[in-house]
């Protein structure tokens, strides 16, 4: 969503000048990208990646692995996803993938070595070699691997006593479950029919000099089976404050929430205090994990700009605009506070996922 607004022409361009004016990396660290520079937004967008903040910040995070991705990789899984939609029927969702290029079998080693080598110890905090894989922008959780395996387990579970609300928590859990790999092979196969991967790696590659722009990786996360949607929470930084906090998932109701918000809020304003001096971008949306009183885990980094981030898919129950999101109003806390009716989710749920959870409602 980050940067196909761009490309899509969702933030407003500014024809380009004869004068290089995009801001370097080490200023990207302290200030927010032109909203009319293209350039700026998209290196801001790499700048917040999992690689530029892990040293820093690995005792707030889950233990990560970096693999290195080739040039001639990231070709071959553009290529593959070209290759996909070029194969598909307009008005039809790409298929599950069905075959690794050759390309990549090295990669797939590289990656079975990573978990093998990191992920095994009965030290880590994870299931023994069940890792989460993402790139270092972002992850692959509109995977059409993921989404097949997640519905074959929907199928199996007699949901016809659940209100729409528990149907979607229902399929919001079981698509983090289905995204636990153990192998270089499961791995590859889902960063290759996932949208957002290769929307990232275009932006990094240049398809003209094959060469990568952008640094980026594939991070072997271990999994945490505790991570669940109710206690994903996403917080708002602008110049390096934490102004409010939202449910990650925020069409779900989960009651529960409302007795525990305020111990949310504290630990996550507490947990920030520990980090916010080795964020990569002064502007950003940190996805937390609560796990209970006083355990805050951070999960990701994403940058925030004006037309970055700043779209209501992605901040949620607040406005970009909003005060309290820009630290002109006292800190907040939001939580969904009914339970969602069709008509509010048909224009806002995933098209695959609404043929899944409201096919009776349709009949």
């Amino acid at each position: 969503m980050f940067l196909s607004s761009i490309k899509a022409g969702g933030v407003h361009l500014k024809p380009a000048e004869t004068v290089d004016k995009t801001l370097s990396a080490a200023e990207l660290q302290r200030t927010e990208p032109d909203s009319d520079n293209s350039e700026e937004l998209t290196a801001y967008f790499f700048q917040a990646g999992v690689d530029k903040w892990y040293n820093q910040l690995k005792e707030c995070t889950f233990k990560s692995d970096f693999v290195l991705l080739l040039p001639d990789e990231v070709n071959s899984i553009i290529r593959n996803w070209k290759a996909l939609k070029d194969a598909t029927k307009e008005n039809s969702s790409i298929p599950p993938t069905k075959h690794i290029p050759d390309q990549l079998n090295s990669l797939v080693e590289r990656i079975d070595n990573s978990i093998q080598t990191h992920f095994h110890a009965s030290s880590t905090l994870s299931a023994q070699g069940k890792v989460f894989i993402k790139l270092s922008s972002r992850s692959p959780k509109d995977s059409k691997t993921i989404l097949k395996r997640a519905s074959e387990r929907y199928e199996k579970i007699d949901t016809s006593k659940y209100t729409l609300n528990d149907r979607l928590s229902l399929f919001s859990e079981l698509m983090l479950k289905c995204s636990c790999v153990s192998s270089g092979k499961e791995a590859v196969t889902i960063m290759l029919d996932s949208c957002r991967i290769a929307e990232d790696l275009m932006a990094a590659y240049s398809e003209d000099d094959h060469v990568l722009k952008y640094n980026v990786s594939i991070v072997v996360r271990g999994w945490d089976s505790r991570i669940s949607p109710k206690c994903e929470f996403r917080g708002f930084v602008i110049d390096r404050k934490l102004t409010c906090i939202g449910q990650y998932w925020h069409h779900l109701r989960f009651p529960e929430l409302d007795d525990i918000k305020e111990q949310v809020g504290k630990d996550c304003l507490e947990f920030f205090e520990t980090l916010k001096e080795h964020l990569p971008v002064p502007n950003a949306m940190l996805d937390f994990a609560w796990l209970g009183p006083g355990k805050v885990i951070l999960i990701e980094v994403n940058p925030l700009a004006d037309g970055l981030g700043s779209f209501r898919g992605s901040t949620g129950l607040f406005g970009y605009e909003e005060d309290v999101l820009q630290g002109k109003a006292s800190f907040e806390v939001r939580l969904c506070t009914k339970e969602a009716q069709k008509h509010e989710l048909q224009y806002v749920m995933d098209p695959e996922w609404r043929k899944i959870l409201l096919v009776d409602q349709e009949k």
